[in-house]
């Protein structure tokens, strides 16, 4: 495979996510779809050995392949409550929550792994 970066560096990063902070709705939606569009298309494209191979994020530890679809559906869930368009923590699929969170009283699966992000505290698990 080919080492290809989700970002040169953390200030790229940052810098791409300030410059986007400006743009309306309509643009984060058509960036929405065509990278929807992309990752089905690697999705599908992408041969079943190459699953396993590791990948890197901006941070350790290296996953594999498999692993970036959870973190798609991590980032868009997240981001959908970000927009402030009525979406709510509450509005999560259980299952997504039990794997980010755990059960009550449990934690989360990915032990020392889990973020708590803002707004947790208004969504009932199991209710």
């Amino acid at each position: 495979g080919v080492r290809t970066p989700q970002y040169p560096a953390a200030e790229a990063r940052n810098a791409e996510i300030e410059a986007a902070a400006a743009r309306t709705a309509a643009a984060h939606l058509a960036d929405l779809e065509d990278s929807a569009s992309r990752l089905a298309a690697a999705i599908r494209d992408l041969p079943a050995q190459a699953w396993s191979a590791p990948v890197e994020g901006m941070r350790p530890p290296a996953h594999p392949a498999w692993y970036v679809l959870v973190r798609r559906l991590r980032e868009v869930a997240v981001h959908h409550v970000d927009l402030g368009a009525g979406y709510r923590p509450s509005d999560w699929p259980e299952p997504f929550v039990r794997r980010e969170l755990g059960e009550p009283g449990r934690g989360p699966r990915r032990t020392g792994r889990a973020r708590r992000h803002a707004g947790l505290a208004d969504r009932k698990v199991g209710r």
